[in-house]
């Protein structure tokens, strides 16, 4: 099958090898989840966001959006970590080793963005993309030399698909009113592919 192209005609296409076929169209979806928030304001893990697919098919994307107020001003230099948990797959640490949040009166405003893909058995995560600091590049990622490994992680296999629950993990290192992450929105959306991706 061809590539195919609208070309006008009332429901009809032309393929790349010049022939004509119906139009079908390309079918998908997408879901969008209630998600539970809690602000990040002392030491220790915080689930600032939860919810629930009832079900989750091969394909299928979970895209969540993530915008948040930040801010430390305690004093110190404190590690700061975001955590993902998927199903009863063990939480991951998607912030690499943690990050040094330095101190500042200032509150920032941040937003990110994740991926997950369930890839037969196993689920995919592409890397958080973050407003105002190096986002990664996701078509240098996608064509960097092979052994170079992975550009995705592997988070493994649930051992089920139905109900299962998605959190976003804070790690503060200390207690401190003017130490928090607080979300404002987090938007968790299921996009099912249409039959022809």
């Amino acid at each position: 099958t061809g590539t195919r192209l609208a070309i006008g005609g009332a429901n009809t296409v032309l393929t790349s090898d010049g022939t004509d076929a119906a139009w079908t169209a390309p079918g998908g979806a997408v879901d969008v989840f209630d998600v539970t928030l809690l602000n990040a304001t002392s030491t220790g893990d915080t689930v600032i966001g939860t919810f629930t697919i009832p079900t989750w098919a091969d394909k299928e994307e979970i895209r969540i959006s993530v915008y948040a107020l930040k801010r430390n001003n305690s004093g110190s230099t404190r590690i700061t970590k975001l955590k993902l948990g998927v199903g009863d797959i063990a939480d991951l640490e998607i912030s690499a080793a943690g990050l040094d949040w330095y101190g500042t009166s200032s509150e920032a405003k941040a937003a990110g963005s994740i991926v997950l893909r369930r890839v037969g058995s196993n689920v995919w995560l592409i890397p958080l993309a973050a407003s105002g600091g190096d986002a990664f590049n996701s078509v240098a990622e996608l064509m960097q030399q092979p052994s170079a490994g992975d550009t995705v992680t592997d988070m493994g296999a649930p051992s089920s698909f139905s109900n299962i629950v998605i959190d976003l993990i804070i790690n503060l290192a200390a207690t401190d009113a003017t130490y928090y992450f607080k979300p404002q929105s987090i938007v968790a959306e299921r996009v099912t592919p249409g039959a022809h991706s």
